[in-house]
């Protein structure tokens, strides 16, 4: 299947490759502005490296590179020093299904052998100055966005971001790899979470366990370099849990006093005295289901606490990552008795707020579940999802984990997402 949809996406692309051509200007002329079209940013250097291979299998001329201000990999599809070559490749590439997110990146990265392998830092506050501008979407969100007109009269929005002084090379390498976090722990851990079909970093957060006492050490977020301690269980053994939604629960165990070794060596590298733990999640199949844990509702309402909201993109990013998914959305809650339901009509789209459009009714618990995976529903079908991609179903008190009365029922309020087909 990745075979065929790989070369589908390559035919469209080669075409157009055959007249935008990868365009090298003069390295030494540091006056010729160069415009690179982005396909992706990563964190990590073996990210960009994994992914620019993985593009490189459609016949896209990819390369990447490193943006010194923003600390993050670029990979990027074209460079060139016309702007308006740069800006229809973008738009030619965000037809196809993985690159809807191209942007123009304009300015210096640093390439080939400046390329530091690092993990991400903080850039100390008085290195700058290069102009850059980002045809968006962009990875930068506190960029100052403008708009412009192109030739054919389409608005293309911009951000400019000014800074100053430039370093060489060398002071950048050196800089950037000694300006770490303050960490007190004794070892330094990254968790680098890879959606395993895409190539793209997945963030979230994931559990350390001590290996031997099966006992919950902390929850640390993916992609962020972090501390730990030696957990004094006799072989200094960790276990790194992620279960993030969407993806099926996977787990790795380390040595922390040997993290490189027969056994972990296909999974764990070292970047100075950092500890990088390499973990390829892969998507829910089909006939699985996935818990939405983190999704929250106010009381006796179908209606959804704002906080509720990054998981739901995850789901939202699930279905928009293969137009072929399916899924059923299962509402439960805790009980079985009838009472005040608050819940959306058709029209209503406040999904995150209690207000006087919202329908007040009385009914069953049943009724309020299947109202609940409605709500979820209709804010899919709001962000641009097909409603005949997703089923509802409510079960009200039906498949509850644990008694009403239980210090843990709180957790039979939840919905689950069945994946239908995929």
């Amino acid at each position: 299947m990745l075979k065929n949809k790989l070369i589908s996406s390559a035919v469209g692309i080669m075409v157009f490759f055959s007249v935008f051509a990868h365009q090298a200007p003069n390295p030494n002329n540091d006056s010729e502005r160069r415009s690179f079209v982005v396909i992706a940013a990563f964190n990590l250097h073996y990210n960009a490296k994994r992914y620019t291979e993985y593009v490189r299998k459609m016949d896209l001329n990819a390369e990447y590179a490193f943006n010194r201000q923003r600390q993050l990999y670029y990979v990027y599809a074209m460079v060139s020093t016309q702007d308006d070559q740069a800006k229809d490749m973008v738009w030619k590439l965000r037809e196809k299904e993985d690159f809807g997110d191209a942007w123009v990146f304009r300015g210096k990265l640093l390439e080939g052998q400046d390329v530091p392998q690092i993990v991400k830092v903080d850039l100390p506050p008085d290195i700058s100055t290069v102009t850059s501008e980002n045809t968006y979407p962009s990875a930068d969100n506190n960029a100052t966005k403008t708009s412009e007109k192109t030739d054919s009269g389409s608005t293309v929005k911009k951000s400019t971001q000014t800074s100053t002084s430039i370093p060489s090379s060398k002071e950048i390498k050196e800089e950037v790899t000694i300006k770490e976090p303050v960490i007190k722990e004794k070892y330094k851990l990254y968790v680098n979470t890879i959606n395993v079909d895409k190539f793209k970093e997945v963030h979230g957060t994931v559990d350390i366990r001590d290996h031997q006492r099966d006992k919950k050490l902390k929850t640390v977020p993916s992609h962020k370099l972090f501390g730990m301690n030696d957990p004094n269980n006799g072989n200094h053994s960790i276990r790194i849990v992620s279960t993030m939604f969407g993806y099926r629960p996977t787990e790795k165990i380390i040595d922390l006093t040997e993290p490189v070794n027969d056994s972990t060596s296909a999974f764990v590298e070292t970047i100075g005295d950092s500890i990088i733990v390499n973990m390829d999640l892969e998507r829910l199949r089909k006939g699985e289901i996935a818990v939405m844990w983190n999704v929250y509702y106010f009381k006796d309402a179908a209606i959804m606490r704002p906080e509720s909201r990054s998981e739901l993109n995850s789901l939202l990013n699930m279905l928009k990552e293969n137009s072929k998914l399916k899924i059923m959305i299962h509402g439960h809650t805790n009980g079985g008795s009838t009472g005040k339901i608050l819940h959306l009509n058709l029209e209503d789209t406040e999904f995150f707020t209690l207000s006087g459009n919202h329908i007040e009714d009385v009914g069953s618990a049943k009724k309020l579940s299947e109202y609940r995976a409605f709500t979820i529903q209709h804010y899919l079908i709001a962000q641009g999802i097909d409603e005949s991609r997703m089923e509802i179903k409510g079960w009200g008190g039906k498949k509850m984990l644990y008694d009403k009365h239980d210090p843990q029922a709180r957790k039979n309020v939840r919905v689950e997402v069945e994946i239908l087909e995929i």
